[in-house]
């Protein structure tokens, strides 16, 4: 599922300047998650675009035509087997790979609990 929005007011009128700017959203759902890209830079960006390609991925489009594909890896549980990888193309072709992700121990352990509950 995608959900892309643009959003934007100026409420209330006259001078808000002494006023803090917000914006809520209510629903009621049993999951969340939102993928967020900061881009620091001081002169020009370099980000194209970007989408969201499902739950656990993102597609990055730089303006020199590389692509980055980022992978996150098991986001539910305790959080600490949590892994990243990176793939960066250009032209169809892989520039740099990389990945993140926890140590020997730790993901032994998980693999040892995940196969104990099953």
């Amino acid at each position: 599922m995608r959900f892309k929005a643009v959003l934007g007011g100026d409420y209330p009128l006259g001078d808000e300047t002494q006023r803090r700017k917000t914006y809520a959203v209510q629903v009621k759902g049993t999951e969340a998650r939102f993928l967020t890209i900061i881009e620091p830079y001081e002169e020009t960006g370099v980000i194209r675009g970007a989408e969201a390609t499902n739950q656990d991925s993102l597609r990055v489009e730089l303006l020199d035509g590389r692509v980055q594909e980022i992978v996150l890896k098991n986001m539910t549980g305790t959080g600490r087997d949590i892994a990243v990888e990176i793939t960066e193309t250009k032209d169809g072709r892989v520039s740099r790979a990389e990945t993140t992700g926890v140590p020997a121990s730790v993901a032994a352990s998980s693999s040892t609990t995940r196969a104990a509950n099953r």
